[in-house]
Formats: C-alpha cells, sequence, structure tokens
C-alpha cells in the first residue's frame, strides 16, 4: 500500500492507492517450444525416367580418333581390337565401367515428390531434372555448413543400391522442426555409392556395416557421434500398447530390449531407418514436443504415427552411410524417437550393437556407475566422447533444387 498528493475540490488531500510488482521468470534452461508441422510426413515418391546423358569427354575422343580407326592392336589376353579409338574404349570399359559418367549414359528412374505447384514431377523440364540429379549426386554442400545430409545402402549380394538427398527443416529460432526427402534413386551401381562414401571431401559421416558373415547384427565402422542410446519414459509418458507385455524381454519378435524408445540425433535414427529400407517412404510423425525421461531429463521427442514403408535390400548383408556436412550444430541434437510399440524394430538383437543400452535409474551415492556391457567380446563398449563443433552458421548453401 502507498499513497499520492491528489486535488480534489481545489483541495489536496492524500489519496491511498495500492499496487502490485510482477517478476517474470527467465529460465534459460526451460525448453521452448517448438510447434509446427509433422517432423517426417511425406508419402510414395513419384518416378520419371530420365534419357541416357552425352559424355562430352566421350564425344570428344570420337571426332579426335576416328581418322585413326585403321590401326589394328592386339591387346593382352588375345583381345583385339581396330583403331586407336578402340583401344582407347577397351582401356575405358576396363578401368571406368562402373563410374558415374558411365551410368549417366544408361536410362535412370528419378524418385522425386513435386515441389510446390507442380501435381506431376513429368512436367518438369528436363534441365529441371537434371538439376536434382546433379544435387543428388553433389557432395562439395558437405564443406561447411549445410541443411542437406545424404544417405547411402548397398549389399554385399547386390550389385547397386540406393541413395537419397533429405533437407533439414528449422523455424524462424533456428530450432530443427523437420526433415524431408528432396530426390532418391536406385539401381545405382555400388562402385558409385561406395566411392562417395570413401570420398576425400566427406570428413563426417556415419556407417554401419554387417558384423558378421551370417548379417544377423549390424556394427558401427564411423560415428562422429556418442552412439544412440536406448530410452526409458517416465511413468506418464510410457508408450501403452496391448502388444507389450510387463517386462518387454520376450515377445513374438524375439528377446527384445527394454526400453521405450531410442535417444538418437537425426542423421543416426535416419541410417537406423534404412537397415531395413532402401528407400524411405509413406510415414508419418508427430511434431516435436518435450517429453522427460526416467532419468529427469526433459528432451525434444518425436513420436511415429506410421513408420516407413517397406522397400527390401537387395541382400542381407547390408552397408548403411549417411553424409553429414562438416560445421552442422544440428547433426548433434539428440532426439527421442517412440511409437505406440516402442520401437519394436529397433529393440531386437539385430540393432544392439548400434545403440547403447538404457542408463540406469540415478542413485545419488558418491560413486559413478558403470556401464553395462551386453557382450562379452567387447563389442558394446565404445568411447562415449562427443566431437564439439561451432554454433550453426546463418550462410546457408544455395541448392539448386526447387524445393528450397
Amino acid at each position: 500500500m502507498s499513497s499520492a498528493l491528489v486535488e480534489i475540490n481545489n483541495k489536496t488531500q492524500i489519496q491511498p492507492y495500492e499496487y502490485q510488482v510482477v517478476i517474470e521468470e527467465h529460465d534459460q534452461d526451460k525448453p521452448r517450444p517448438r510447434p509446427g508441422p509433422s517432423f517426417l510426413d511425406w508419402v510414395i515418391f513419384q518416378e520419371v525416367t530420365l534419357p541416357p546423358r552425352e559424355n562430352p569427354k566421350k564425344s570428344r575422343l570420337d571426332r579426335i580418333l576416328s581418322p585413326l580407326n585403321s590401326i589394328k592392336a592386339e591387346l593382352p589376353g588375345n583381345i583385339s581390337v581396330e583403331g586407336l579409338g578402340g583401344i582407347v574404349e577397351s582401356a575405358h570399359n576396363v578401368f571406368h565401367s562402373v563410374q558415374r559418367l558411365d551410368f549417366m549414359q544408361a536410362e535412370r528412374t528419378l524418385h522425386l515428390h513435386p515441389p510446390e505447384g507442380v501435381s506431376d514431377i513429368s512436367k518438369l523440364s528436363r534441365r529441371e531434372l537434371e538439376r536434382f540429379e546433379n544435387e543428388l549426386f553433389d557432395l562439395t554442400k558437405y564443406n561447411g555448413f549445410s541443411e542437406y545430409l545424404t544417405a547411402v545402402t548397398w549389399t554385399e549380394e547386390g550389385h547397386t543400391g540406393s541413395i537419397t538427398l533429405f533437407k533439414v527443416l528449422f523455424n524462424k529460432q533456428d530450432d530443427t522442426i523437420g526433415i524431408k526427402p528432396v530426390a532418391a534413386m536406385q539401381n545405382v551401381p555400388n562402385p558409385v555409392l561406395v566411392k562417395m562414401r570413401t570420398h576425400e571431401k566427406i570428413q563426417r559421416k556415419l556407417v554401419f556395416v554387417p558384423r558378421d558373415e551370417e548379417a544377423e547384427a549390424f556394427k558401427w565402422k564411423a560415428n562422429p557421434s556418442r552412439g544412440p542410446t536406448y530410452v526409458k519414459l517416465g511413468d506418464q509418458n510410457r508408450p501403452l500398447s496391448p502388444m507389450r507385455s510387463s517386462s518387454r524381454s520376450h515377445s513374438r519378435h524375439g528377446r527384445l530390449e527394454d526400453a521405450d524408445g531410442v535417444r538418437a540425433t537425426i542423421p543416426q535414427f535416419v541410417a537406423l531407418m534404412h537397415g531395413n529400407r532402401a528407400l524411405l517412404e509413406d510415414t508419418k510423425s508427430t511434431s516435436v514436443s518435450f517429453t522427460r525421461t526416467a532419468n529427469g531429463e526433459k528432451l525434444p521427442t518425436v513420436k511415429l504415427v506410421k513408420p516407413p514403408r517397406q522397400s527390401a535390400h537387395e541382400g542381407d548383408s547390408v552397408h548403411v552411410a549417411v553424409l553429414i556436412p562438416d560445421e552442422a550444430s544440428w547433426a548433434d541434437e539428440e532426439i527421442i524417437w517412440t511409437d505406440d510399440d516402442g520401437l519394436v524394430e529397433f529393440r531386437q538383437r539385430r540393432y544392439w550393437d548400434l545403440i547403447e543400452p538404457a542408463p540406469r535409474p540415478r542413485v545419488r551415492t558418491g560413486g559413478r556407475s558403470k556401464s553395462r556391457g551386453r557382450d562379452k567380446s567387447g563389442a558394446r563398449s565404445r568411447s562415449r566422447s562427443r566431437s564439439s563443433h561451432d554454433s550453426r552458421s546463418r550462410s546457408r548453401h544455395h541448392s539448386l533444387n526447387p524445393f528450397s
């Protein structure tokens, strides 16, 4: 209560008044809500056939060497070719038959979602379609910051694999609010995909391969961040499903890890989803919310409403690689991924060497809790250190694709 001098009837009187002090709380550690679209939300790709591209180098050689075709030569292995042009062509086939230029000289099927304002991708010009294809195989955007990541898959039994370019979506506060595929292609020769994975321009990548000849489990070959972790949610957030038993150790799927979901970065979860799928199609999830784990941590959470449809690989010995930009802090953000069944697919034994066990509930003692290992061979004991990266730059890569 306070007072003030107020003039009433030409006389100054003391008039009491009340006031309130409003204190605004600013909790810098409190997560900012991220209202927005579904984090994952796309349907089946549309397909379009690309005609063979002309190899300008080969065309130039043809013009230069055509007058010399009268020459005859014997190559090792009793191979006879007519003309110097034939010799060069034979060497080209031996050493470069599986490289990208030769691949481009055949018809290819490009998978796309129609850009805004286009209902049928077959209406796009050849030039626009080739821009998508160039972007799909381009690696220069991963030198520095980029909003993109590329997933490539192949098998040891097959001769070809798949490639998909994804774009990460942000709100005005630079929070990640989604991811969508830009372009994809199947029947890509394995050597082309392996070359992309091992290219010197790629400094950050996730790679997992079959653990043994039986291909019954995966193991990491490269992982720049700490591995994904199984997670248990607080009681009020745990998935409820009649398919789940109280112990959750055995089910019709076989033995399962005791967890409600997986804690992983976007590149890690994209890699996991490709373990059983050549392409990710026809999927939907919730938008980003925040959920508390059994240990009391509050983390961004995405719940799958519809997992991607099945898209079989050519064989069982699957290799998966996800190419990541050098300076993308969004690639280090951990998200809880779950569904009504606690992601049964990834709790199966096949993924146990890719995903760390859920941490035990915190106990207030002076000692440190030791992380348990599942495999006596030590396959589970991996480094938990996380690589640090500078804050994300606002100068984003300007892609050629018209989705931007």
